[in-house]
């Protein structure tokens, strides 16, 4: 499942960023840009790809733009910075800054026990005594795990007449429990896994090792971080992130309404260039279910690039420093921030995959450079190495 997909992803940024942060690297001129254009539109031309917009941040700036193929390949509407879809988890930096602002406002403590917040009690049966705290959900190292239920958070719009010729093999695997599934809201799905009396609770659901001392990559940890903001705030995740993220950034083609796949800058997404994607909704919003652009994307990523270099407006530079720091470190390569990835050269990144959706984002130290990608296909064996080429043949590039 979306798990599994995650880490294949992972490796991939940190083979990506160990490329992107080499000091050699070609300056952009007119003439090698029109080189580079080319060679990205041999390698999209040459993949299964079917839209993509990548765009590259430098000095609080776009600095470079390319779109490419289809938001619709039926209607043969062009991919570009506004079209819209979903970009699976890389919503979670979204539940990054929004914890660091309600420790700003002094709502949340980082290393309190998240049952100070919660309306239902969540401990893991294997160490009752130990508290799972903010911090753990934020770092991955909560004990929380991704069972079988997670398939739950599923929400396929006319779910019951849906055959496994529509879906791909991971998700057709599913579809007895996907046809099942209700638009319930984050805190039932929640309660229903997490606790001992809720009808998809396991013992599985939590890890054999302690609160604190392993990180297990974990969407419904996530989910819950969300819901902790939820609680702590008095104020919806929705509502909290539009108010005090997306409307000060500028954002205003971002949202979590679901709604937002009938619009017409949405995008259609694909399992391949044959099979499209049924449309769905992503009940733990929080942990993948973020609707936006590039173009919407880079207005957040220039203000966490300048965060990250303490000149971040929506912040205190005390919250970025600890979000962007290493909580967790995982080996002598990579750590983890509140909710970013780290490796040894510095910057930060993170990725999404969702039913015909692959995303990444990342800045890098060493090129003082921002990259996005979204694309409107599935992650899968052909596409993985596909995206890969395209963001390091882009990387090479010093904006």
């Amino acid at each position: 499942m979306k798990q599994v997909k995650t880490y294949v992803l992972f490796t991939l940024c940190l083979a990506l960023s160990s490329c992107s942060t080499k000091k050699i690297s070609s300056p952009v001129t007119i003439d090698n840009l029109a080189t580079l254009n080319k060679n990205v539109d041999q390698l999209f031309a040459e993949s299964d790809l079917i839209g993509f917009s990548c765009l590259a941040i430098k000095d609080g700036a776009i600095v470079y733009q390319k779109d490419m193929g289809f938001a619709d390949l039926k209607t043969q509407t062009p991919y570009t910075t506004t079209s819209v879809q979903n970009i699976a988890s890389i919503s979670k930096t979204i539940i990054a800054v929004a914890i660091m602002k309600a420790v700003d406002q002094g709502k949340i403590n980082l290393d309190a026990d998240i049952n100070d917040y919660l309306p239902f009690n969540v401990t893991n049966p294997n160490h009752p005594n130990t508290p799972i705290t903010v911090r753990q959900l934020a770092t991955h190292t909560s004990s929380i795990m991704d069972t079988e239920a997670y398939i739950r958070s599923y929400y396929f719009l006319n779910a019951t007449s849906l055959n496994k010729l529509e879906m791909s093999k991971e998700y057709g695997e599913y579809l007895d429990i996907i046809k099942t599934n209700e638009l319930i809201d984050e805190s039932t799905f929640l309660k229903n896994v997490l606790t001992p009396t809720g009808k998809w609770y396991s013992e599985k659901v939590y890890s054999k090792h302690e609160p604190g001392s392993v990180s297990e990559y974990s969407n419904i940890a996530s989910t819950l971080a969300g819901f902790v903001v939820e609680s702590a705030t008095g104020m919806s995740y929705e509502e909290y992130t539009t108010e005090y993220i997306f409307k000060p950034l500028g954002m205003k083609q971002t949202s979590w309404d679901f709604k937002t796949t009938s619009n017409d800058d949405f995008v259609t997404r694909y399992f391949s260039k044959s099979q499209v994607v049924p449309n769905y909704y992503l009940i733990t919003k929080a942990d993948g279910g973020l609707y936006t652009s590039t173009k919407d994307f880079s207005l957040f990523m220039i203000e966490m690039i300048n965060g990250y270099k303490d000149k971040g407006t929506i912040l205190s530079k005390e919250s970025y420093d600890t979000m962007f720091s290493s909580q967790f470190v995982i080996d002598d390569e990579f750590s983890i921030g509140i909710f970013w990835d780290r490796n040894k050269d510095g910057g930060f990144k993170h990725d999404g995959s969702d039913p015909g959706v692959t995303t990444l984002a990342s800045y890098n130290d060493a090129k003082d450079r921002g990259l996005i990608i979204f694309t409107n296909v599935d992650t899968n064996e052909n596409t993985i190495p596909q995206v890969s080429k395209i963001w390091n043949t882009i990387g090479k590039y010093n904006f």
